[in-house]
């Protein structure tokens, strides 16, 4: 048989061992927390740019849209896809832990004209398959398109200056200290 008291260490009845592995483990907690502040800044950062070019990119792949779809339309002809937003949301969603309210807003602000624009060119579209393009092409609503494509545009062109300087959006703090 197994004399069970020999399984424990002297140390633990020993006040000044219990003084030492309790200094000991507050230090290791105290850097092991100050590591992980650092180590989240460290991440934070170095993932916010790639997210804001990326970002950026997708504006960027918006304008080329929008620029397709009014050659399209100077050429007297009208544009049979819509413009592709998946990209600028996926973008949209990763970018949110990293940018402003104010600037989240103004990107979304965007997506849905460029969604709005791109629900008119279905409708033309459409009407240009009953009317027939020459008819469709006199249309105010065609006018229309081309002046919301401008606002669009402008607003894009806002939201990428917006987004590469915006970096009011702090680290997420660990602990409140």
């Amino acid at each position: 048989m197994i004399d069970q008291s020999s399984c424990i260490s002297d140390w633990i009845f020993s006040g000044k061992d219990w003084f030492f592995a309790t200094v000991g483990s507050a230090i290791g907690f105290i850097v092991g927390i100050l590591w992980a502040r650092f180590e989240v800044r460290r991440s934070f950062e170095e993932r916010r740019e790639p997210v804001k070019n990326e970002l950026v990119h997708a504006l960027n792949k918006g304008l080329e849209h929008i620029n397709t779809a009014k050659n399209i339309l100077a050429g007297r002809a009208l544009p049979n896809f819509t413009l592709d937003v998946s990209l600028l949301v996926r973008a949209i969603d990763r970018a949110s832990e990293f940018i402003s309210e104010d600037t989240l807003h103004e990107l979304d602000s965007a997506r849905f004209q460029m969604e709005h624009a791109s629900n008119k060119m279905v409708n033309l579209y459409h009407a240009s398959l009953t009317c027939g393009v020459g008819r469709t092409m006199e249309h105010s609503e065609v006018r229309s398109l081309l002046d919301h494509f401008a606002m669009i545009e402008n607003s894009i062109r806002d939201a990428i200056s917006r987004v590469r300087s915006d970096t009011s959006k702090p680290v997420p703090p660990i602990l409140p200290f």
